[in-house]
């Protein structure tokens, strides 16, 4: 029997209650999800890959941070109301973090420096993470104030819990913003992008591979 550390553990548990108590039963987002956290209740052996730091990581603080400010009002002059769940979520990814690899998106030299320095994201289940496997994947993206994500897409059927301000755009349409707390859908191979705007973007994502 594998045996999760009680970091990890805390935050899929906190993962998996802030999507499936904000998504409605018969969606989408609610059913990939369950299939995703189906899947990890058969552990793997646990991984320890080589821990890696980007420049961008240096605002991982300030939007776990404005996560934690939002549920307690101090950010705002109207409190923004969600499970503590999704605060729960952006403090085990506070304690998990200095364990991760972090990587920048490949194949991006196109857009030069500014966004390889603005721009990080970790694998915490999957290849390269703190859980080898190839059926799911889960990992975090991280974005500095005034970034845009480039436009991408991706077989695998993907769900966002989303810890910070910041737009969204699905299949070339309008842009929006779910907010702290908020989910994104994106069906296989959409075309997808994110961009932050004052403030740092961070959003953890979950990947079903169909095998």
């Amino acid at each position: 029997m594998n045996t999760r550390s009680a970091e990890l553990s805390a935050f899929l548990k906190s993962l998996h209650s802030a999507i499936a108590e904000r998504a409605h039963a018969d969606s989408e987002v609610f059913q990939v999800t369950e299939k995703i956290m189906g899947a990890l209740q058969a552990e793997r052996p646990p991984a320890s890959p080589e821990p890696a730091w980007l420049p961008a990581c240096e605002f991982l603080n300030d939007a776990i941070n404005n996560v934690v400010g939002s549920a307690a009002g101090e950010n705002s002059a109207q409190r923004i109301v969600f499970d503590s769940s999704v605060v729960e979520n952006a403090q085990a990814l506070q304690s998990l973090a200095p364990r991760l690899a972090w990587w920048r998106r490949p194949n991006t030299a196109f857009l030069g420096k500014k966004f390889a320095n603005s721009h990080a994201n970790a694998t915490v289940i999957g290849k390269g993470g703190l859980e080898e496997r190839d059926d799911v994947c889960v990992g975090i993206s991280l974005i500095a104030p005034g970034i845009q994500y480039p436009e991408h897409h991706h077989p695998p059927e993907e769900v966002y819990l989303v810890l910070s301000r910041g737009n969204w755009q699905k299949g070339g349409g309008d842009w929006w913003e779910p907010g702290i707390g908020g989910l994104v859908h994106n069906p296989p191979n959409v075309l997808h992008a994110m961009r932050s705007g004052s403030t740092p973007l961070l959003a953890i994502w979950c990947l079903w591979i169909d095998n």
